[in-house]
């Protein structure tokens, strides 16, 4: 699909920056070979040959937009003042704190991922109101040359309501367009937070979910209709993996894409991050269905390669 590369080329021409704002997770891949059985058990024994470490949650949005709009794309979020980063970009905002943050570590065998090992941080943060105006702050500093805002809410705390609401009052009185990426996991998560925003983006359980809480049923698109109408959205986008996505646009147009195929899926982790990140930098320039198709061809193209 040549299109996208001169799409990506117009979209970095137009200087507009996009903000990703969510919780920072971890990641660490470890790549291990058998090197025969253990001693003392009769169980196959493992070395780490290869060590990979990659900003996670809302971090990984923040890199999959950089390869679309490079310099054009920023990053707010909150790291432990222990660890801060070194080798970050000037592009990324930090706010420091003295909580862990989440940690995910992965292991791999001849490419496949055979188990992973998270470190969640259950603590509340404390920090919440401090961490709000750190984040306004930088935003109205940049009022002018944003032209999108990419919340990606991971559901550990550090999104919190009174944030969402206050980005989107900015965002309303100021022309720019709110991407939320939700991270539903349970009923409990299901809610009104999310509301008024321009696009909310979830996967087909999440969907569920919220059919459920609402009391909705129907078809897709009657049950994306009810969800958008709840939550008073502009547009709502279902990602369907294997078979697409759907949107229910601010006119109440619907569309669907289908999903690209023909490639050995190597790795699905980051798909829906690739996904928003295109969807967002296309910012209504495009007729949604082309939108779609977009940002179906750049999940698609994480998936099934290790480099873009």
């Amino acid at each position: 699909m040549k299109k996208i590369y001169s799409v990506i080329k117009k979209i970095k021409n137009q200087n507009r920056k996009i903000f990703v704002i969510g919780e920072l997770i971890f990641d660490y891949n470890f790549f291990i070979k058998n090197i025969g059985k253990s001693l003392e058990k009769n169980i196959s024994k493992f070395e780490i040959h290869k060590e990979l470490f990659e900003l996670g949650g809302a971090g990984k949005i923040y890199f999959a937009l950089k390869k679309i709009i490079g310099k054009n794309a920023y990053f707010i979020s909150a790291i432990n003042k222990k660890k801060i980063i070194k080798k970050f970009d000037k592009n990324i905002y930090f706010y420091n704190h003295n909580l862990n943050n989440i940690i995910k570590n992965r292991y791999w065998k001849n490419n496949k991922k055979i188990f992973q090992i998270n470190q969640d941080n259950k603590k509340i943060f404390y920090f919440n109101e401090q961490f709000n105006r750190f984040t306004v702050n930088i935003i109205r500093k940049n009022l002018k040359k944003i032209s999108a805002i990419i919340i990606g809410d991971y559901k550990h705390g550090l999104i919190n309501k009174k944030l969402i609401s206050i980005l989107v009052k900015i965002c309303k009185d100021n022309n720019i367009k709110i991407y939320l990426d939700a991270q539903i996991r349970s009923l409990n998560h299901v809610d009104h937070r999310y509301s008024n925003l321009d696009f909310l983006v979830f996967n087909i359980r999440e969907l569920n979910l919220y059919k459920k809480k609402f009391n909705i049923s129907g078809s897709e698109k009657k049950s994306l209709l009810q969800i958008k109408n709840k939550l008073n959205l502009g547009a709502v986008v279902l990602k369907k993996g294997s078979k697409g996505s759907s949107i229910l646009n601010d006119n109440f147009d619907y569309y669907h894409s289908k999903a690209f195929k023909g490639k050995k899926i190597i790795d699905v982790v980051g798909a829906g991050d690739y996904f928003i990140a295109m969807l967002a930098s296309l910012n209504n320039n495009y007729c949604h269905k082309d939108i779609l198709k977009f940002s179906n061809y750049w999940a698609f193209k994480k998936i099934s390669s290790k480099k873009i």
